[in-house]
């Protein structure tokens, strides 16, 4: 599937696009070499999660991603795999390592400056004027860097304190629907 997808990116006409299921994976590598080198430039191909991807099917994928490049000519890929877990290329057999050319880079998790800047951005298209505030980003950011730097979880606490305010039948979100939305996060 994440082959068909790939090839699937790059074929505008809905009538050509690969069906999910009834082809082999030879086939689909077939039709996905044919569109990358079709492309004639540099393909990247991202991974995101794929400690997901090697826990529950193994290093197939990457070991056909990382040698995509002997079969072709007028384009050639590049593979950026993102994990959250620092040891997921333990799981990767040393031949599909070995191919892959690994060059790990590790990121520290988000301070509380960098989530507001995340959340005041998404939070300027999410919400109408007025319906947040500053202190309330500020607030947001300050519990995610807390925990963890977690982005989403900081994503996730600005748009459950918007549905808090809403379903309170505010029209701003306050402190108070914050410390609520962070009770019922941390629930669930």
């Amino acid at each position: 599937r994440i082959l068909t997808n790939i090839a699937n990116s790059f074929i505008t006409d809905w009538k050509e696009r690969l069906p999910f299921t009834g082809l082999t994976t030879d086939m689909v590598v077939k039709k996905l070499l044919r569109c990358i080198e079709n492309y004639h430039g540099v393909v990247i191909i991202v991974l995101d999660e794929v400690d997901n991807l090697l826990k529950k099917s193994g290093d197939d994928v990457l070991h056909i991603l990382s040698r995509l490049n002997e079969d072709l000519n007028n384009s050639t890929t590049g593979l950026i795999c993102i994990s959250n877990d620092a040891n997921v290329f333990n799981l990767i057999d040393a031949r599909v390592n070995s191919s892959l050319s690994l060059d790990i880079m590790v990121f520290k998790p988000y301070n509380a400056v960098q989530l507001r800047d995340i959340l005041k951005h998404r939070a300027e298209k999410a919400f109408n004027d007025g319906v947040h505030s500053q202190p309330i980003i500020n607030l947001c950011a300050a519990y995610a860097a807390r925990d963890n730097g977690d982005a989403r979880r900081a994503l996730s606490l600005l748009m459950v304190s918007g549905e808090v305010a809403e379903r309170s039948g505010a029209d701003r979100i306050v402190e108070e629907h914050t410390r609520l939305a962070l009770e019922k996060i941390e629930t669930d």
